[in-house]
Order: structure tokens, then sequence, then C-alpha cells
């Protein structure tokens, strides 16, 4: 894990894919849970993860994701949850089972209006089972931006966190062609992609998080700690490398 100069800041917001993690996982389980403990974030959005993850007692406040059953035919498998330590109130969008949800924190810095995503990889296929590369990435990332967008104009604060299956540098994941795309999507709801040069195990990462322009620069945004797929001991303990970012 990157250095960390010292829990904490006012509010940590932290972003980690889990590859699906088995609730009976011996191996890689418990080690998830370790980097969650020492990551000490207050808030977590968790992608491709479980509604049961035993993290109640140190997040009593959730917001899940419906179950997506025509893809993850176990209803306690979820594309993105919303664990945070202060309360959660609902922020006015409606969660879509394809991998977005959002709520409103009260945290000691004020609400902050988080909003939790996944966005397709390159091969999703579409409804018809059709397969064309890209395509439901652009079209989810297209109605994700109109709902960045309403929260910008209800919020002086907005968090957008998740995987979005696209690094900000190249080389790396994803194509010069969508890059342009996010970056423009993020521009027109006033965000700022805070991690967009974040690298980890020599990598650029795919999972980040984005931000109120003028509020990250007021609240003193920065890149916390970040970490990699392995756990200290060796294990792979998902496919993603996980960041976070500090305010105040």
């Amino acid at each position: 894990m990157s250095t960390d100069p010292g829990k904490h800041a006012l509010l940590r917001i932290a972003t980690w894919n889990l590859e699906r993690v088995s609730l009976r996982s011996w191996l890689k389980l418990p080690r998830l849970l370790q980097q969650i403990r020492a990551v000490d974030a207050d808030v977590l959005v968790l992608t491709e993860s479980r509604a049961g993850l035993p993290l109640a007692a140190a997040y009593p406040h959730v917001a899940h994701a419906p179950p997506h059953l025509t893809r993850r035919p176990d209803d306690d498998e979820r594309w993105v949850s919303i664990w945070s330590r202060y309360l959660l109130t609902d922020a006015g969008i409606q969660p879509s089972a394809r991998g977005t949800v959002a709520a409103v924190v009260h945290s000691p810095i004020g609400e902050v209006a988080v909003y939790g995503t996944v966005v397709p990889w390159s091969h999703e296929r579409e409804p018809d089972g059709s397969l064309r590369l890209w395509a439901v990435h652009q079209a989810e990332l297209d109605r994700q931006a109109e709902e960045w967008r309403a929260l910008g104009s209800r919020y002086d604060a907005v968090c957008v966190a998740g995987d979005f299956n696209q690094s900000w540098r190249t080389p790396g994941y994803g194509t010069h062609q969508l890059r342009a795309r996010h970056r423009a999507a993020v521009a027109e709801a006033g965000l700022r992609c805070l991690t967009e040069d974040v690298v980890v195990d020599g990598l650029p990462v795919i999972d980040h998080i984005l931000v109120t322009d003028t509020w990250s620069r007021i609240s003193g945004a920065r890149v916390g700690p970040t970490w990699g797929r392995r756990s200290p001991d060796g294990v792979e303990m998902t496919d993603h490398s996980g960041v976070s970012v500090d305010f105040g």
C-alpha cells in the first residue's frame, strides 16, 4: 500500500473491485477484509461485491445496487455498494441493477453525494445478446453522465467512485476515443478525476474517484492510500488495485 501520511483526513473515500469474492473463501476474503481495515476509509465504494460482506460493525450505513439476476444469478452479488461510517440518506437517483447506486453521506465536512458505479467492460453484450465492442460501455457512460449532472445541480459536493473500465493514461486499458469521451462527460458534469495519473504495480488504474471540481479545491482533496491486487503475503486478492481520496 502506498505511504499514508497518517490517518487521517476529515473524510476518506475509497473504491475497490472485489472480483465477486465468495463469502466462503478462506484464502481471499480474510485478506480482502484485512486490506479494507488497513485503508481505514470512512466511505467504501465496493464493486463486484456482495451484500453479505461482514462490514456492518465498522460501516453501519449501506446502500446497495439491486441484484442483477440476468448476469449474476446469486442475489447476494451486487455490482456496487456504498458502505459508510456516517449516516446515508437518499440522493434522489434511482439505483440501477446494471451497476449504479447513490446516497448522501452526512460527513464531518458536510453533505457529500456519493455515486457508486461500474461502467461495463469492452465485451459486455447488449440485451439481445449481440456484441459490439464498447457499445454498452458507451451507452452506460452517457446514461450515468446525465445522473452525475443531476446530482451536481442539487449538491455542492459530489463524488463519483467505482470501476470505470478505462484508464486515463496511455498505454492502458481502453481506447483513445473512449478516454476523450470520459473526459468530456466528467468536465460537463463539473467534475475532476483525481486518480487519472495513479499507477499501481506499474499499471494505470481503471478504478477512479471523481469529485466536484470547485469543492475538490476548497476541501483540499488529494489522492490517499492506493494498494495493489496482492496481499502482503503474495496472495492475489482480486484483479483490481484500489484507490482512495482524502478531504480536509
